[in-house]
């Protein structure tokens, strides 16, 4: 590899399959934002550490003491603690 990185593109329209990992580096014609860097926590998974989660620009005081997150594209389950997975889909009004 290039580099010791791999990055990933997820399209948002569902009905377009162009979504992308790519190892050893990115491709910067699909940068919208900045890259955010992040390191791996974890020798176990692609583990990261973050301080909150932002829906809409709106940060939703789900990481007050800062929370961790497995970065895997090839899952399709969401999991973490009830309470706060409610929160975030939108179960309670907050």
């Amino acid at each position: 590899l290039d580099k010791n990185l791999f990055s990933f593109y997820l399209k948002r329209d569902v009905n377009v399959s162009d979504s992308k990992i790519m190892f050893g580096g990115y491709d910067e014609d699909l940068l919208v934002k900045p890259i955010i860097w992040s390191d791996v926590v974890s020798n176990d998974y692609w583990m990261i550490k973050g301080d909150n989660i932002l829906v809409g620009g709106k940060d939703l005081g789900l990481c007050q003491s800062g929370c961790y997150f497995i970065m895997d594209t090839g899952t399709s389950i969401l999991t973490g603690p009830t309470f706060y997975l409610d929160m975030l889909l939108g179960k309670y009004v907050y």
